[in-house]
């Protein structure tokens, strides 16, 4: 089992900034981990059950248009911001697409939150990751992970 503990030693044996491709089971919070320590390298991730290997889809910041099949939405937690995201209902697999973010506050870490696709979580890591850290909620115990931390 990936615990957030390991995190820092697996991530000294990955190159920042070069290419990556991701397979395998494993927390979300692990691939998006990964995802943000590359960037802005291609990242590859395999998503067996719909879209075998892909690139994460292209991410637009600070727009206030709404995705198709789900929302991101941005909730202030004081030094904290929460990007939620909900599946629209009538949507049962989600189509990797073009993916548009709320404006952010680039002075605070960012809390993924919500039963999102890998790809969505990589796709999101790349993107936010010059944000002072980057978060997940491991549903297992409900502590926070951040996974990435700007240096």
């Amino acid at each position: 089992w990936w615990k957030p503990e390991h995190l820092h030693s697996l991530l000294e044996l990955i190159p920042a900034g070069e290419p990556v491709a991701l397979y395998g089971p494993g927390p979300v919070w692990l691939s998006a981990a990964i995802a943000a320590h590359v960037a802005p390298a291609p990242c590859f991730v395999f998503d067996a059950r719909h879209y075998g290997w892909m690139p994460p889809p292209e991410v637009v910041l600070n727009s206030d248009r709404p995705n198709v099949e789900f929302s991101l939405t941005a909730h202030d937690e004081g030094a904290t911001t929460r990007l939620e995201f909900v599946r629209n209902p009538q949507h049962y697999v989600l189509t990797p697409q073009t993916v548009t973010v709320p404006p952010l506050p680039a002075d605070r870490g960012i809390l993924l939150d919500g039963a999102m696709p890998k790809w969505l979580w990589t796709a999101l890591a790349r993107a936010l990751h010059q944000h002072p850290w980057l978060g997940a909620r491991d549903p297992r115990d409900e502590k926070v992970v951040r996974f990435h931390v700007r240096v």
